[in-house]
Protein backbone atom coordinates (compact mmCIF):
# COMPACT_ATOMS: atom_id res chain seq x y z
CA UNK A 1 0.00 0.00 0.00
CA UNK A 2 0.89 3.72 -0.56
CA UNK A 3 0.31 4.77 3.09
CA UNK A 4 4.12 3.40 4.17
CA UNK A 5 7.10 4.39 6.71
CA UNK A 6 7.84 7.31 4.33
CA UNK A 7 4.47 8.94 4.33
CA UNK A 8 3.97 8.04 8.43
CA UNK A 9 7.22 9.94 8.91
CA UNK A 10 5.93 13.01 6.55
CA UNK A 11 2.37 13.05 8.85
CA UNK A 12 4.56 12.88 12.05
CA UNK A 13 7.20 15.89 10.89
CA UNK A 14 3.81 18.02 9.54
CA UNK A 15 1.91 17.34 13.01
CA UNK A 16 5.36 18.22 15.09
CA UNK A 17 5.90 21.30 12.90
CA UNK A 18 2.50 22.70 12.84
CA UNK A 19 -0.24 21.50 15.25
CA UNK A 20 2.09 20.92 18.82
CA UNK A 21 0.29 23.02 21.40
CA UNK A 22 -3.83 22.49 19.70
CA UNK A 23 -6.12 21.63 21.81
CA UNK A 24 -8.70 18.64 21.23
CA UNK A 25 -12.18 20.04 21.27
CA UNK A 26 -14.78 17.55 20.29
CA UNK A 27 -14.42 13.87 19.12
CA UNK A 28 -16.62 12.17 16.82
CA UNK A 29 -16.08 8.23 15.77
CA UNK A 30 -18.00 9.21 11.83
CA UNK A 31 -17.68 5.10 11.22
CA UNK A 32 -17.09 1.83 13.25
CA UNK A 33 -13.49 1.78 12.82
CA UNK A 34 -12.81 5.42 11.94
CA UNK A 35 -12.70 8.72 14.43
CA UNK A 36 -12.68 12.78 13.89
CA UNK A 37 -10.62 14.68 16.67
CA UNK A 38 -11.62 18.66 15.98
CA UNK A 39 -8.80 20.84 17.40
CA UNK A 40 -7.62 24.42 18.13
CA UNK A 41 -4.61 26.09 17.33
CA UNK A 42 -3.65 30.02 18.01
CA UNK A 43 -4.50 29.44 13.73
CA UNK A 44 -7.87 28.42 13.84
CA UNK A 45 -9.47 24.96 14.00
CA UNK A 46 -9.00 22.02 12.37
CA UNK A 47 -9.41 18.04 12.06
CA UNK A 48 -7.86 15.19 12.32
CA UNK A 49 -8.96 12.16 10.50
CA UNK A 50 -7.26 9.15 11.94
CA UNK A 51 -8.88 4.90 10.15
CA UNK A 52 -8.43 1.78 11.28
CA UNK A 53 -10.59 0.72 8.40
CA UNK A 54 -9.19 -2.76 6.97
CA UNK A 55 -9.15 -1.52 3.26
CA UNK A 56 -7.79 2.37 3.74
CA UNK A 57 -6.08 2.59 6.99
CA UNK A 58 -4.67 6.13 7.64
CA UNK A 59 -4.53 9.66 9.68
CA UNK A 60 -4.13 13.61 8.48
CA UNK A 61 -5.77 16.58 8.89
CA UNK A 62 -8.59 16.51 6.64
CA UNK A 63 -11.53 19.14 5.12
CA UNK A 64 -13.70 16.75 4.74
CA UNK A 65 -17.02 17.00 6.42
CA UNK A 66 -18.68 14.04 7.61
CA UNK A 67 -22.18 13.42 9.45
CA UNK A 68 -21.32 12.06 13.20
CA UNK A 69 -23.55 9.25 14.63
CA UNK A 70 -26.88 10.28 16.68
CA UNK A 71 -25.65 8.04 19.58
CA UNK A 72 -22.05 8.11 20.30
CA UNK A 73 -20.01 4.72 20.58
CA UNK A 74 -18.18 3.35 23.69
CA UNK A 75 -14.80 4.54 22.55
CA UNK A 76 -15.79 7.74 21.22
CA UNK A 77 -17.46 8.44 24.85
CA UNK A 78 -13.76 6.82 26.64
CA UNK A 79 -11.68 9.25 24.08
CA UNK A 80 -14.13 12.01 25.50
CA UNK A 81 -13.41 10.98 28.83
CA UNK A 82 -10.09 11.38 28.35
CA UNK A 83 -8.62 13.87 26.16
CA UNK A 84 -11.63 16.50 25.75
CA UNK A 85 -9.66 19.83 26.78
CA UNK A 86 -5.52 17.98 26.60
CA UNK A 87 -3.27 19.47 23.90
CA UNK A 88 -1.04 17.91 21.67
CA UNK A 89 2.63 17.72 22.95
CA UNK A 90 4.30 15.16 20.16
CA UNK A 91 3.49 12.65 17.58
CA UNK A 92 6.22 9.96 17.23
CA UNK A 93 6.39 7.25 14.49
CA UNK A 94 7.93 3.65 15.83
CA UNK A 95 11.18 3.29 14.14
CA UNK A 96 10.19 3.37 10.50
CA UNK A 97 6.99 1.45 10.97
CA UNK A 98 3.08 2.51 9.95
CA UNK A 99 2.44 3.55 13.14
CA UNK A 100 2.89 6.36 15.42
CA UNK A 101 1.29 7.33 18.41
CA UNK A 102 -0.32 10.95 19.32
CA UNK A 103 0.77 12.16 22.80
CA UNK A 104 -1.30 14.40 24.76
CA UNK A 105 -1.43 16.17 28.11
CA UNK A 106 -4.38 16.54 30.19
CA UNK A 107 -5.95 15.59 33.37
CA UNK A 108 -6.48 12.21 34.76
CA UNK A 109 -9.50 11.35 36.86
CA UNK A 110 -8.32 12.85 39.93
CA UNK A 111 -7.52 16.24 37.83
CA UNK A 112 -3.90 16.04 38.31
CA UNK A 113 -1.46 16.58 34.85
CA UNK A 114 -1.57 13.35 32.75
CA UNK A 115 -0.42 11.89 29.67
CA UNK A 116 -2.29 9.66 26.76
CA UNK A 117 -0.68 7.96 24.00
CA UNK A 118 -3.45 7.85 20.89
CA UNK A 119 -1.65 4.84 19.16
CA UNK A 120 -2.06 4.51 15.93
CA UNK A 121 -1.40 1.14 13.57
CA UNK A 122 -1.51 1.01 9.72
CA UNK A 123 -1.48 -2.69 9.54
CA UNK A 124 -4.11 -3.73 6.80
CA UNK A 125 -7.17 -5.43 7.98
CA UNK A 126 -5.19 -5.82 11.96
CA UNK A 127 -4.89 -2.18 11.57
CA UNK A 128 -6.18 -0.14 14.92
CA UNK A 129 -6.53 2.85 17.26
CA UNK A 130 -5.95 2.35 20.87
CA UNK A 131 -5.48 4.75 23.41
CA UNK A 132 -3.28 4.31 26.24
CA UNK A 133 -2.34 5.91 30.27
CA UNK A 134 0.88 7.28 30.69
CA UNK A 135 1.99 3.97 32.14
CA UNK A 136 1.14 2.52 28.77
CA UNK A 137 -1.92 0.89 29.96
CA UNK A 138 -4.38 0.16 27.51
CA UNK A 139 -7.90 2.26 28.40
CA UNK A 140 -9.64 1.18 25.19
CA UNK A 141 -9.16 0.67 21.66
CA UNK A 142 -11.40 0.74 18.56
CA UNK A 143 -11.15 -2.81 17.84
CA UNK A 144 -10.19 -4.82 20.79
CA UNK A 145 -8.13 -8.25 20.31
CA UNK A 146 -8.74 -11.14 22.81
CA UNK A 147 -6.93 -14.38 22.72
CA UNK A 148 -8.99 -15.75 21.13
CA UNK A 149 -8.34 -13.63 17.97
CA UNK A 150 -4.74 -13.73 18.49
CA UNK A 151 -2.71 -15.56 21.04
CA UNK A 152 0.79 -13.27 20.07
CA UNK A 153 -0.86 -10.09 20.85
CA UNK A 154 -3.69 -8.97 23.03
CA UNK A 155 -5.56 -5.81 22.64
CA UNK A 156 -7.64 -5.56 26.00
CA UNK A 157 -8.05 -2.62 28.34
CA UNK A 158 -5.91 -3.03 31.60
CA UNK A 159 -3.30 -4.99 29.86
CA UNK A 160 0.10 -2.70 28.84
CA UNK A 161 0.84 -1.66 25.39
CA UNK A 162 3.41 -3.90 23.04
CA UNK A 163 4.19 -2.64 19.62
CA UNK A 164 3.49 -4.34 16.33
CA UNK A 165 6.23 -6.94 16.01
CA UNK A 166 8.68 -5.58 13.33
CA UNK A 167 9.84 -9.43 12.30
CA UNK A 168 13.78 -8.62 11.98
CA UNK A 169 13.10 -5.81 9.60
CA UNK A 170 14.84 -2.71 10.53
CA UNK A 171 14.50 1.11 9.75
CA UNK A 172 16.01 1.68 6.17
CA UNK A 173 17.49 5.06 7.37
CA UNK A 174 19.15 3.47 9.88
CA UNK A 175 21.37 1.64 7.18
CA UNK A 176 24.36 2.95 5.45
CA UNK A 177 25.91 1.67 2.13
CA UNK A 178 28.17 -1.10 4.40
CA UNK A 179 25.55 -2.35 6.27
CA UNK A 180 23.23 -2.92 3.20
CA UNK A 181 26.32 -4.57 1.67
CA UNK A 182 26.60 -7.04 4.50
CA UNK A 183 22.55 -7.83 4.38
CA UNK A 184 22.87 -8.67 0.83
CA UNK A 185 25.26 -10.89 1.21
CA UNK A 186 23.91 -12.65 4.67
CA UNK A 187 21.01 -14.88 3.84
CA UNK A 188 19.26 -13.57 1.54
CA UNK A 189 21.27 -14.40 -1.61
CA UNK A 190 18.25 -16.74 -2.82
CA UNK A 191 15.59 -13.62 -2.46
CA UNK A 192 14.55 -11.83 -5.43
CA UNK A 193 15.47 -8.24 -5.80
CA UNK A 194 12.08 -6.53 -4.15
CA UNK A 195 11.24 -9.45 -1.77
CA UNK A 196 15.07 -8.89 -0.40
CA UNK A 197 13.70 -5.13 0.13
CA UNK A 198 10.36 -6.01 1.72
CA UNK A 199 11.15 -8.48 3.63
CA UNK A 200 14.43 -6.32 5.24
CA UNK A 201 13.37 -3.25 5.98
CA UNK A 202 10.32 -1.70 8.18
CA UNK A 203 7.81 0.90 6.54
CA UNK A 204 8.85 -0.46 2.79
CA UNK A 205 5.97 -0.07 0.29
CA UNK A 206 6.06 -1.46 -3.02
CA UNK A 207 6.16 1.95 -4.77
CA UNK A 208 9.44 2.75 -2.97
CA UNK A 209 11.28 -0.41 -3.78
CA UNK A 210 9.82 -0.07 -7.01
CA UNK A 211 11.59 3.16 -6.82
CA UNK A 212 14.50 1.88 -5.68
CA UNK A 213 14.83 -0.48 -8.82
CA UNK A 214 14.04 1.55 -10.80
CA UNK A 215 16.17 4.43 -10.23
CA UNK A 216 18.95 1.47 -10.12
CA UNK A 217 17.94 -0.15 -13.96
CA UNK A 218 17.63 -3.16 -11.76
CA UNK A 219 14.97 -5.90 -12.78
CA UNK A 220 12.99 -7.02 -10.01
CA UNK A 221 13.11 -10.62 -11.00
CA UNK A 222 17.30 -10.74 -10.36
CA UNK A 223 18.34 -12.73 -7.62
CA UNK A 224 20.49 -10.66 -4.98
CA UNK A 225 23.08 -13.65 -5.73
CA UNK A 226 23.29 -13.01 -9.41
CA UNK A 227 24.02 -8.82 -9.09
CA UNK A 228 26.84 -7.90 -10.43
CA UNK A 229 29.50 -5.26 -8.89
CA UNK A 230 27.79 -3.07 -10.94
CA UNK A 231 24.68 -3.36 -10.32
CA UNK A 232 25.44 -4.21 -6.63
CA UNK A 233 27.17 -0.71 -6.38
CA UNK A 234 23.52 1.02 -8.32
CA UNK A 235 21.22 -0.34 -6.05
CA UNK A 236 23.35 0.69 -3.14
CA UNK A 237 23.28 4.02 -4.44
CA UNK A 238 19.92 4.18 -5.30
CA UNK A 239 18.33 2.50 -1.86
CA UNK A 240 20.77 5.40 0.08
CA UNK A 241 19.99 8.52 -1.89
CA UNK A 242 16.10 7.61 -1.35
CA UNK A 243 16.39 7.38 2.15
CA UNK A 244 18.64 10.56 1.97
CA UNK A 245 15.50 12.20 0.48
CA UNK A 246 13.83 11.28 3.81
CA UNK A 247 16.23 11.92 6.36
CA UNK A 248 17.23 15.24 4.57
CA UNK A 249 12.84 15.95 4.52
CA UNK A 250 13.10 16.57 1.18
CA UNK A 251 9.23 15.46 0.54
CA UNK A 252 7.52 16.01 -2.15
CA UNK A 253 3.76 15.53 -2.50
CA UNK A 254 2.50 13.89 -5.83
CA UNK A 255 -0.51 11.92 -6.64
CA UNK A 256 0.25 9.78 -9.80
CA UNK A 257 -2.30 8.46 -12.23
CA UNK A 258 -2.00 5.08 -13.45
CA UNK A 259 -4.86 4.31 -14.92
CA UNK A 260 -8.88 5.58 -14.71
CA UNK A 261 -9.42 3.64 -11.46
CA UNK A 262 -6.07 3.20 -10.27
CA UNK A 263 -3.59 5.69 -8.87
CA UNK A 264 -0.72 5.91 -6.35
CA UNK A 265 1.23 8.10 -4.46
CA UNK A 266 4.07 8.87 -1.86
CA UNK A 267 5.66 11.79 0.29
CA UNK A 268 8.71 11.62 -2.31
CA UNK A 269 9.11 11.69 -6.21
CA UNK A 270 8.36 8.12 -8.07
CA UNK A 271 10.40 8.07 -10.94
CA UNK A 272 9.30 5.12 -12.16
CA UNK A 273 5.68 7.09 -12.98
CA UNK A 274 7.76 10.62 -14.11
CA UNK A 275 6.14 10.48 -17.70
CA UNK A 276 2.70 10.06 -16.07
CA UNK A 277 -0.02 12.34 -15.13
CA UNK A 278 0.32 13.29 -11.62
CA UNK A 279 -1.23 16.05 -9.45
CA UNK A 280 0.93 17.90 -6.69
CA UNK A 281 -0.31 19.11 -2.99
CA UNK A 282 1.02 21.19 -0.36
CA UNK A 283 1.25 19.05 2.29
CA UNK A 284 1.11 15.61 2.71
CA UNK A 285 -2.67 15.81 4.84
CA UNK A 286 -3.54 17.63 1.82
CA UNK A 287 -2.57 14.73 -0.74
CA UNK A 288 -4.24 12.24 1.39
CA UNK A 289 -7.23 13.94 2.27
CA UNK A 290 -7.89 14.08 -1.97
CA UNK A 291 -6.81 10.76 -2.01
CA UNK A 292 -8.53 8.96 0.07
CA UNK A 293 -12.01 11.16 -0.33
CA UNK A 294 -11.85 10.34 -4.33
CA UNK A 295 -11.25 6.58 -3.30
CA UNK A 296 -13.72 6.40 -0.61
CA UNK A 297 -16.26 8.10 -3.24
CA UNK A 298 -15.12 5.46 -5.98
CA UNK A 299 -15.29 2.72 -3.23
CA UNK A 300 -18.94 2.93 -2.21
CA UNK A 301 -19.96 4.01 -5.78
CA UNK A 302 -18.41 0.52 -6.95
CA UNK A 303 -20.24 -1.30 -3.80
CA UNK A 304 -23.51 0.47 -3.41
CA UNK A 305 -24.09 0.38 -7.69
CA UNK A 306 -22.97 -3.33 -7.74
CA UNK A 307 -25.75 -4.19 -5.04
CA UNK A 308 -28.42 -2.05 -7.20
CA UNK A 309 -27.03 -3.41 -10.56
CA UNK A 310 -27.61 -6.84 -9.26
CA UNK A 311 -31.28 -5.79 -7.82
CA UNK A 312 -31.55 -3.89 -11.24
CA UNK A 313 -30.58 -6.82 -13.49
CA UNK A 314 -32.65 -9.36 -11.76
CA UNK A 315 -35.64 -7.32 -12.07
CA UNK A 316 -34.75 -6.65 -15.75
CA UNK A 317 -34.17 -10.81 -15.97
CA UNK A 318 -37.61 -11.54 -14.80
CA UNK A 319 -39.66 -8.60 -16.68
CA UNK A 320 -38.16 -10.03 -19.69
CA UNK A 321 -39.12 -13.70 -19.27
CA UNK A 322 -42.69 -12.60 -17.94
CA UNK A 323 -42.53 -10.66 -21.37
CA UNK A 324 -42.37 -13.45 -23.32
CA UNK A 325 -44.60 -16.21 -21.94
CA UNK A 326 -46.95 -13.29 -22.11
CA UNK A 327 -46.16 -12.82 -25.42
CA UNK A 328 -46.45 -16.68 -26.02
CA UNK A 329 -50.00 -16.48 -24.49
CA UNK A 330 -51.28 -13.90 -26.86
CA UNK A 331 -50.21 -16.01 -29.60
CA UNK A 332 -52.28 -18.73 -28.73
CA UNK A 333 -55.01 -16.74 -27.94
CA UNK A 334 -54.97 -15.92 -31.81
CA UNK A 335 -56.28 -19.26 -31.77
CA UNK A 336 -59.41 -18.12 -30.79
CA UNK A 337 -61.18 -17.54 -33.83
CA UNK A 338 -60.79 -21.20 -34.47
CA UNK A 339 -63.32 -21.70 -31.55
CA UNK A 340 -66.14 -19.40 -32.51
CA UNK A 341 -65.81 -20.87 -36.02
CA UNK A 342 -66.69 -24.14 -34.77
CA UNK A 343 -69.54 -23.01 -32.49
CA UNK A 344 -71.00 -21.38 -35.66
CA UNK A 345 -70.97 -24.20 -37.67
CA UNK A 346 -72.20 -26.43 -34.63
CA UNK A 347 -75.42 -24.24 -33.90
CA UNK A 348 -76.07 -23.76 -37.52
CA UNK A 349 -76.16 -27.77 -37.69
CA UNK A 350 -77.64 -28.90 -34.96
CA UNK A 351 -80.03 -30.95 -36.33
CA UNK A 352 -76.99 -33.46 -38.09
CA UNK A 353 -75.42 -34.07 -34.71
CA UNK A 354 -76.09 -36.88 -32.17
CA UNK A 355 -74.76 -37.05 -28.93
CA UNK A 356 -71.57 -39.32 -29.03
CA UNK A 357 -69.66 -38.31 -31.96
CA UNK A 358 -66.05 -37.38 -31.57
CA UNK A 359 -65.76 -35.24 -34.60
CA UNK A 360 -68.30 -34.11 -37.66
CA UNK A 361 -67.95 -32.75 -41.14
CA UNK A 362 -69.36 -29.77 -41.93
CA UNK A 363 -69.44 -26.95 -44.85
CA UNK A 364 -67.89 -23.73 -43.42
CA UNK A 365 -69.70 -21.09 -44.80
CA UNK A 366 -66.95 -18.47 -43.69
CA UNK A 367 -64.34 -20.63 -46.15
CA UNK A 368 -65.95 -20.30 -49.40
CA UNK A 369 -68.28 -23.75 -47.87
CA UNK A 370 -65.17 -25.64 -47.76
CA UNK A 371 -65.45 -28.99 -45.76
CA UNK A 372 -64.28 -28.62 -42.35
CA UNK A 373 -64.12 -31.36 -39.46
CA UNK A 374 -65.54 -29.61 -36.33
CA UNK A 375 -64.02 -32.14 -32.88
CA UNK A 376 -66.90 -32.59 -30.68
CA UNK A 377 -67.15 -33.72 -26.73
CA UNK A 378 -68.77 -37.71 -27.14
CA UNK A 379 -71.08 -37.08 -23.32
CA UNK A 380 -72.46 -33.34 -24.67
CA UNK A 381 -75.10 -32.72 -26.80
CA UNK A 382 -74.97 -30.38 -29.88
CA UNK A 383 -75.98 -27.42 -28.54
CA UNK A 384 -73.56 -28.08 -25.34
CA UNK A 385 -70.98 -28.55 -27.64
CA UNK A 386 -71.24 -25.18 -29.15
CA UNK A 387 -71.73 -23.44 -25.81
CA UNK A 388 -68.06 -24.82 -24.64
CA UNK A 389 -66.69 -23.38 -27.91
CA UNK A 390 -68.67 -19.63 -27.34
CA UNK A 391 -67.28 -19.88 -24.07
CA UNK A 392 -64.02 -20.87 -24.49
CA UNK A 393 -63.75 -17.73 -27.32
CA UNK A 394 -65.28 -15.21 -25.23
CA UNK A 395 -62.82 -16.63 -21.96
CA UNK A 396 -59.84 -16.24 -24.53
CA UNK A 397 -61.06 -12.73 -26.25
CA UNK A 398 -61.16 -11.76 -22.67
CA UNK A 399 -57.78 -13.23 -21.87
CA UNK A 400 -56.19 -11.06 -25.17
CA UNK A 401 -57.24 -8.07 -23.73
CA UNK A 402 -55.93 -8.27 -20.23
CA UNK A 403 -52.87 -9.88 -22.03
CA UNK A 404 -52.38 -6.46 -23.95
CA UNK A 405 -52.38 -4.44 -20.93
CA UNK A 406 -50.17 -6.63 -19.07
CA UNK A 407 -47.64 -6.87 -22.32
CA UNK A 408 -47.78 -3.03 -22.35
CA UNK A 409 -47.24 -2.55 -18.67
CA UNK A 410 -44.54 -5.25 -18.89
CA UNK A 411 -42.55 -3.12 -21.19
CA UNK A 412 -42.91 0.41 -19.70
CA UNK A 413 -41.15 -1.34 -16.78
CA UNK A 414 -38.32 -2.69 -19.34
CA UNK A 415 -37.83 0.57 -20.11
CA UNK A 416 -38.09 2.12 -17.08
CA UNK A 417 -35.28 -0.75 -15.80
CA UNK A 418 -32.96 0.15 -18.32
CA UNK A 419 -33.02 3.47 -17.80
CA UNK A 420 -31.99 3.12 -14.38
CA UNK A 421 -29.54 0.46 -15.16
CA UNK A 422 -28.29 3.12 -17.48
CA UNK A 423 -28.63 6.09 -14.93
CA UNK A 424 -26.52 3.70 -12.83
CA UNK A 425 -23.31 2.49 -15.35
CA UNK A 426 -23.40 6.34 -16.10
CA UNK A 427 -23.16 7.49 -12.45
CA UNK A 428 -19.61 9.34 -10.92
CA UNK A 429 -21.23 11.06 -7.91
CA UNK A 430 -22.20 9.19 -4.48
CA UNK A 431 -25.26 11.41 -4.50
CA UNK A 432 -26.80 10.66 -7.67
CA UNK A 433 -26.67 7.04 -6.87
CA UNK A 434 -28.19 7.82 -3.52
CA UNK A 435 -31.12 9.35 -5.64
CA UNK A 436 -31.40 6.09 -7.79
CA UNK A 437 -31.08 3.96 -4.94
CA UNK A 438 -34.30 5.88 -2.95
CA UNK A 439 -36.08 5.95 -6.52
CA UNK A 440 -35.87 2.22 -6.36
CA UNK A 441 -37.20 2.48 -3.01
CA UNK A 442 -40.28 4.39 -3.99
CA UNK A 443 -40.65 1.88 -6.81
CA UNK A 444 -40.46 -1.25 -4.66
CA UNK A 445 -37.88 -2.79 -6.26
CA UNK A 446 -35.91 -2.75 -3.45
CA UNK A 447 -36.18 -2.54 0.94
CA UNK A 448 -34.67 0.64 2.26
CA UNK A 449 -31.41 -0.73 4.62
CA UNK A 450 -31.91 1.01 7.88
CA UNK A 451 -28.24 1.93 7.99
CA UNK A 452 -28.41 4.06 5.05
CA UNK A 453 -29.41 7.92 5.99
CA UNK A 454 -32.53 9.49 4.84
CA UNK A 455 -33.65 10.41 1.43
CA UNK A 456 -31.65 13.45 -0.27
CA UNK A 457 -33.33 16.60 0.63
CA UNK A 458 -32.79 18.32 -2.60
CA UNK A 459 -31.95 16.62 -6.54
CA UNK A 460 -28.99 17.60 -8.31
CA UNK A 461 -28.88 19.88 -10.93
CA UNK A 462 -26.49 19.52 -13.48
CA UNK A 463 -25.91 22.51 -15.89
CA UNK A 464 -23.69 24.24 -18.36
CA UNK A 465 -23.52 27.68 -19.76
CA UNK A 466 -23.59 27.93 -23.22
CA UNK A 467 -22.94 31.87 -23.25
CA UNK A 468 -24.29 34.82 -21.38
CA UNK A 469 -27.86 34.28 -21.85
CA UNK A 470 -27.97 30.06 -22.65
CA UNK A 471 -27.87 27.34 -19.98
CA UNK A 472 -28.22 23.86 -21.10
CA UNK A 473 -30.02 21.40 -18.02
CA UNK A 474 -29.11 17.61 -18.05
CA UNK A 475 -30.16 14.71 -15.71
CA UNK A 476 -28.00 11.85 -14.33
CA UNK A 477 -30.68 9.80 -13.44
CA UNK A 478 -34.42 9.37 -13.49
CA UNK A 479 -35.15 11.74 -10.34
CA UNK A 480 -33.25 14.22 -12.36
CA UNK A 481 -34.54 14.17 -15.75
CA UNK A 482 -38.06 14.33 -14.76
CA UNK A 483 -36.89 17.57 -12.01
CA UNK A 484 -35.66 18.84 -14.59
CA UNK A 485 -38.65 18.77 -17.22
CA UNK A 486 -41.25 19.47 -15.49
CA UNK A 487 -39.72 21.56 -12.27
CA UNK A 488 -37.07 23.56 -14.59
CA UNK A 489 -38.11 23.56 -17.50
CA UNK A 490 -41.04 26.27 -19.04
CA UNK A 491 -43.26 25.04 -21.70
CA UNK A 492 -41.68 26.64 -24.03
CA UNK A 493 -38.24 26.05 -23.10
CA UNK A 494 -36.68 23.37 -26.22
CA UNK A 495 -36.41 19.55 -24.43
CA UNK A 496 -33.88 17.09 -25.88
CA UNK A 497 -33.36 13.18 -25.83
CA UNK A 498 -31.51 10.39 -27.47
CA UNK A 499 -34.13 8.72 -29.81
CA UNK A 500 -34.35 4.96 -29.21
CA UNK A 501 -31.75 4.71 -25.77
CA UNK A 502 -31.96 5.52 -22.29
CA UNK A 503 -30.16 8.69 -21.47
CA UNK A 504 -30.62 11.86 -19.70
CA UNK A 505 -33.40 14.24 -20.58
CA UNK A 506 -31.75 17.84 -21.73
CA UNK A 507 -33.26 21.46 -21.50
CA UNK A 508 -32.20 24.31 -23.03
CA UNK A 509 -32.74 27.72 -21.53
CA UNK A 510 -32.07 31.25 -23.74
CA UNK A 511 -33.65 34.46 -24.94
CA UNK A 512 -35.81 33.24 -27.71
CA UNK A 513 -35.80 29.90 -29.56
CA UNK A 514 -31.82 28.55 -29.67
CA UNK A 515 -29.71 29.12 -32.47
CA UNK A 516 -28.70 26.06 -34.49
CA UNK A 517 -25.02 26.04 -32.92
CA UNK A 518 -26.79 26.09 -29.28
CA UNK A 519 -29.14 23.07 -30.06
CA UNK A 520 -26.16 21.31 -31.50
CA UNK A 521 -24.26 21.35 -28.11
CA UNK A 522 -27.05 20.45 -26.55
CA UNK A 523 -27.97 17.46 -28.76
CA UNK A 524 -23.88 16.91 -27.89
CA UNK A 525 -24.69 16.79 -24.21
CA UNK A 526 -27.64 14.51 -24.89
CA UNK A 527 -25.34 12.10 -26.85
CA UNK A 528 -22.50 11.80 -24.52
CA UNK A 529 -25.32 11.23 -21.57
CA UNK A 530 -26.68 8.43 -22.95
CA UNK A 531 -26.44 4.63 -23.41
CA UNK A 532 -25.69 5.51 -27.34
CA UNK A 533 -22.55 7.45 -26.12
CA UNK A 534 -19.86 4.77 -27.75
CA UNK A 535 -21.70 5.52 -31.49
CA UNK A 536 -20.49 7.53 -34.09
CA UNK A 537 -23.23 9.26 -34.84
CA UNK A 538 -26.14 9.45 -32.55
CA UNK A 539 -30.11 10.44 -33.17
CA UNK A 540 -31.35 13.24 -30.86
CA UNK A 541 -35.03 14.11 -30.97
CA UNK A 542 -36.12 17.64 -29.74
CA UNK A 543 -39.12 19.77 -29.33
CA UNK A 544 -40.55 21.96 -26.98
CA UNK A 545 -41.33 21.03 -23.51
CA UNK A 546 -45.33 21.67 -23.54
CA UNK A 547 -45.28 18.15 -26.17
CA UNK A 548 -43.62 15.80 -23.42
CA UNK A 549 -46.21 14.61 -21.10
CA UNK A 550 -45.93 12.15 -18.05
CA UNK A 551 -45.80 8.28 -19.07
CA UNK A 552 -49.11 6.77 -18.23
CA UNK A 553 -47.30 4.12 -16.29
CA UNK A 554 -46.06 6.51 -13.83
CA UNK A 555 -42.79 5.16 -14.09
CA UNK A 556 -40.47 8.03 -12.83
CA UNK A 557 -38.19 9.41 -15.90
CA UNK A 558 -40.59 7.79 -18.26
CA UNK A 559 -42.42 10.27 -21.08
CA UNK A 560 -44.21 10.31 -24.13
CA UNK A 561 -43.46 13.42 -26.47
CA UNK A 562 -44.74 14.74 -29.51
CA UNK A 563 -44.36 17.16 -32.85
CA UNK A 564 -40.59 16.46 -32.49
CA UNK A 565 -37.93 17.01 -34.75
CA UNK A 566 -33.99 15.20 -35.25
CA UNK A 567 -30.79 16.07 -35.09
CA UNK A 568 -27.69 13.60 -36.07
CA UNK A 569 -24.62 14.61 -33.45
CA UNK A 570 -21.60 12.98 -34.86
CA UNK A 571 -19.12 11.94 -31.44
Amino acid sequence: MSFDGIVTRALTDEFNSNYIGSRVDKIYQTEKDEIMINMRSKDGSFKVLISASSNNPRFYVSKVSKENPTEAPLFSMILRKNLSGSKLAKVEQFGFDRAAQFVFKGYNEFHEEALYYLVVEIMGKYSNIILCNEDHKIIDAIKRVSTIMSSKREIEPGLIYERPPVFDRVSPISVDEEGLKEMMMMDNAELEIRDFLMRSFLGLSTEIANKILFDAAIDEKNLVKNLDDSAANRLISSFVSTFDEVRENNYSFNIYKLSERKSAYNAISLNQYASLEKESFESISELLDKYYYEKDQKDRITQRSQNMRRTVSANLKRARNKLQKQKEEMLESASREAYKVYADLISSNIHKINKGLKEIKLENFYDNMNEIIVPLDQKLSAVQNAQRYYKRYQKMKQREIVLEKQIENTEDEINYLELVMDAIDRTDDVKNLDEIYFELIKNKYIKKDKKIKNKPKKIAIHSIDYDDTSKVYYGKNNLQNEYITFKVADKNDVWMHVKGFPGSHVVIKSDGYPSDELLLFAAEIAAKNSKAKDSNKVDVDFTTRKNVKKHPSGKTGLVNYVNFKTITVDL
